[in-house]
């Protein structure tokens, strides 16, 4: 499953208002790309411009660029690169640092997701709805992209 960084509804105008109005240098975000059917591109803040990096996906694995890294899954590669910080924009060479995720708004269709509810609630519905086993993932009320 695709991370709370990944926007599956938007486009690239809407990517750089979102990121425009939500967030700093080092912000990203991941979208669907609108010229390669099962691909994907990578949306970040660079100050006030906006990068966008196309991640292609060849069915067994996703990478940036040809000949560039390889990951299973997206969520694999956005952790190399907030880690790594050396993904570069081939096209000038500037240096994009991932630091941090924007985060949808959008509710997912998991239904063990429960957003932004804090431990307290988190355990008083595990109690009151649970059994045995259950669980449930929520947002970091201290580090909402996590």
């Amino acid at each position: 499953m695709p991370g709370r960084w990944y926007h599956r509804n938007i486009n690239g105008i809407q990517a750089e208002k979102l990121l425009q109005e939500y967030g700093k240098d080092g912000s990203f975000l991941i979208r669907p790309s609108q010229s390669t059917i099962n691909s994907y591109t990578l949306s970040v803040r660079c100050g006030n411009e906006f990068k966008h990096i196309k991640i292609q996906n060849n069915g067994d694995c996703y990478e940036i660029g040809e000949g560039g890294d390889k990951f299973a899954t997206l969520a694999e590669l956005v952790e190399h690169f907030i880690m790594k910080e050396t993904l570069r924009d081939k096209s000038d060479g500037t240096v994009l640092v991932l630091r941090y995720p924007l985060a949808c708004k959008e509710p997912t269709s998991e239904r063990y997701f429960h957003g932004s509810i804090d431990g307290n609630d988190a355990n008083n519905l595990l109690l009151t709805k649970g059994k045995s086993g259950s669980n449930l993932v929520r947002e970091r009320r201290r580090i909402p992209e996590n």
